[in-house]
């Protein structure tokens, strides 16, 4: 059997960190129990085959965590998986429409100018993300939100945390 990269992390969470010698064994080990393992796509492996041999394998609609953390010309293949309950970027300037992915329950990561659709993830729930260049008001899906992180926000106001009536936990760092 191919080696695995696996990244401990807190509350048994996995990520897989694949290559293109490990996507077999990555995603079956994935497929066994995709809640707590995670597909991790570092800045090591920006490889473009990797990217679409992965969105063609046959278990990725096992994979309910994606970390991608650098930008690659096709990432954008991975906009179809509505299997993804949570994502994590790694970097500001990835473009990625959300407009698909229907079952996304959290959001993570640096957030991108260019991301577009994320108000169709209508099942959104967590959003925790550092450089937000908005206004509270302005994060979609706030009404539904229980979670919402802000890591440095050019925020200038609070106005419309009111409409985010379901927030349990609100976490804004300045510094």
């Amino acid at each position: 059997m191919t080696a695995i990269s696996i990244i401990k992390g807190l509350n048994g969470l996995q990520q897989i960190e694949v290559d293109l010698e490990t996507i077999d064994a990555c995603m079956t080990y994935i497929a066994q129990d995709p809640s707590s393992r995670c597909l991790y796509l570092s800045r090591r492996n920006t490889d473009e085959n990797l990217v679409e041999r992965l969105s063609q394998h046959e278990k990725i609609t096992t994979v309910r965590r994606l970390n991608i953390m650098s930008s690659t010309e096709n990432i954008r293949l991975f906009e179809s998986l509505d299997c993804v309950e949570k994502i994590n970027f790694g970097e500001p300037n990835i473009k990625f429409d959300f407009s698909k992915l229907k079952n996304l329950k959290s959001i993570g990561g640096v957030w991108s100018k260019l991301w577009t659709s994320l108000d169709s993830c209508t099942a959104l729930q967590s959003v925790h993300v550092s450089k937000f260049p908005g206004q509270i008001q302005s994060i979609p899906n706030l009404s539904k939100l229980t979670r919402l992180v802000l890591i440095q926000p050019s925020l200038s106001t609070l106005t419309g945390l009111a409409h985010a009536a379901c927030l349990v936990e609100l976490d804004i760092s300045i510094a």
